[in-house]
């Protein structure tokens, strides 16, 4: 059985969900465009404008923000506060990352509070062009960047404008090792005016006696600081809380010198979520547990059911490091999943690699290269892989460009002698009775079909099921040549 299919849950988040389309105008799929229109009015009494929260990395167009896939009405009356100083709309930028609270009546979305916190400012002590992917180092905290990064205020902008000793200011998501995955990179002067490093993170080994605790591998000295905001102390730190540190770095970037303090659940209390907001979240998946079925992203709990659907992959490519939105309902301090997107479509291939590249770290499956890069959990070595030979099963996204990136590659005989490909279908053809994933053309003219559910369906039963695009799909085959596989069966994922 498929647990993100079953049309059971607990009989909370069944209230909350109805709320939430009662509120927002029904489920995936949603408008981005909602900050304005000329559509006639709903009859019937107005509606209440339900409460909305949102937080993650924004795209910024003329008088709205998008937030995970979601557009926010901005105007004047819309209260914004960049790095803890009230600011305008017209101050927000592509790839910052932001807390939003706001209100939805079905017709239109509006914001009503923006915080924005970068991850750190300081100076670059390393930079790694060479890395796969692309990388530099702030002290001790590792930066990684990829083809969403922003750049601004660098010359060029891009990465080849990041050198030693440059003054940035880093915007990002933190992934399960801590690392911070840089969604906008903009180069700062610093001087008298702006003498301020700023680091953010999750306080660990507190020592109240040395007056010190540890964000990631920096330890914070923090003796001679004040605290914020007002009527926050010291007394308040405690392992696990979210801290913003204001102060300097040493010159290798370990330690951290704080001059101020900010305990974040307490500043960032005008735009938290509230029990019962219809909420979207952005980040990396931490702290999965299959059997509780939680998770958290960016210091929230979630927790997922058999009703949470799944786009662009299924419940089994959940893993700690994926990139995710959640929507959902807070329900006390946990996100209820109604929905969890992963931000790149999901892929698995299970088959003999007929090409190994070590050097260049390579594999070819299916007539399609996948790439191996540093974050990869290589659990059989490239060098052991003997090409028409060793059965691969390998785990992947599709990145901006198209290519098929691993993150996890193994040798397994988990699928037997046949080979499997799952996808996002990119064409279906039912006259011809075939499907398309990663260019890969199945044949489904001896295949059986099941749903989500993993029960039998019908040949029409099947197509009519699929979105292309968005239906994610499993086929099974023996008989794979060069860009087609004639399939023993064929299931719908999600």
């Amino acid at each position: 059985m498929r647990p993100q299919s079953i049309k059971s849950f607990k009989s909370t988040f069944f209230v909350l969900a109805a709320l939430a389309l009662a509120a927002c105008g029904g489920g995936g799929g949603d408008s981005p465009a909602q900050g304005g229109g000329n559509s006639p009015p709903p009859s019937g009494p107005p509606v209440q404008p339900a409460a909305v929260s949102a937080s993650g990395a924004i795209t910024k167009t003329a008088g709205a923000v998008t937030v995970n896939g979601v557009a926010f009405a901005i105007d004047g009356s819309t209260a914004v506060r960049i790095d803890d100083n009230p600011k305008g709309a017209d101050d927000l930028r592509d790839g910052m990352v932001v807390k939003l609270r706001g209100s939805d009546d079905g017709t239109h979305r509006r914001a009503e509070r923006i915080e924005v916190e970068n991850e750190v400012r300081g100076t670059v002590t390393a930079v790694d062009a060479a890395a796969d992917p692309q990388r530099f180092d702030i002290g001790a905290l590792r930066v990684y960047v990829d083809s969403a990064t922003v750049y601004d205020n660098l010359s060029p902008p891009a990465f080849a404008g990041i050198a030693v000793g440059a003054y940035v200011e880093v915007h990002g998501l933190r992934d399960a090792a801590g690392n911070l995955r840089a969604t906008r990179v903009e180069g700062q002067v610093r001087n008298a005016a702006n003498p301020i490093d700023e680091l953010k993170g999750t306080v660990g080994d507190l020592d109240t006696t040395a007056q010190r605790f540890k964000l990631g591998a920096v330890t914070v000295n923090y003796a001679s600081a004040t605290f914020s905001p007002a009527g926050a102390t010291a007394a308040q730190l405690a392992n696990g809380i979210v801290v913003e540190v204001h102060g300097a770095f040493n010159a290798a970037g370990t330690v951290f010198t704080a001059t101020r303090v900010d305990i974040e659940d307490i500043e960032d209390d005008n735009v938290k979520p509230r029990a019962g907001d219809r909420t979207r979240i952005e980040g990396f998946v931490t702290g999965l547990d299959t059997a509780a079925r939680t998770f958290t992203v960016n210091g929230q709990r979630v927790s997922y059911g058999p009703s949470t659907q799944f786009r662009n992959g299924t419940v089994a490519d959940l893993a700690n490091d994926r990139r995710v939105e959640v929507d959902g309902m807070l329900s006390g301090t946990t996100l209820v999943a109604r929905e969890v997107s992963f931000k790149q479509a999901r892929v698995l291939l299970s088959t003999q690699a007929s090409a190994v590249d070590v050097a260049n770290r390579r594999l070819t499956m299916f007539g399609r290269t996948v790439r191996i890069n540093d974050l990869t959990d290589v659990r059989t070595p490239l060098a052991s892989i003997v090409p028409n030979s060793t059965r691969v099963e390998v785990r992947a996204f599709l990145d901006s460009a198209g290519d098929i990136v691993a993150e996890r590659i193994e040798a397994s005989n988990s699928g037997g002698p046949r080979d499997i490909v799952q996808a996002v279908v990119s064409a279906k053809d039912p006259a011809a009775r075939t499907v398309t994933l990663l260019g890969v053309t199945a044949f489904l003219n001896a295949a059986q079909f099941r749903d989500a559910n993993d029960a039998p369906i019908s040949e029409a039963q099947f197509f009519a099921a699929i979105t292309v695009g968005q239906t994610v799909v499993k086929v099974k085959g023996a008989s794979f040549n060069v860009t087609s596989l004639g399939a023993e069966e064929a299931e719908i994922e999600n």
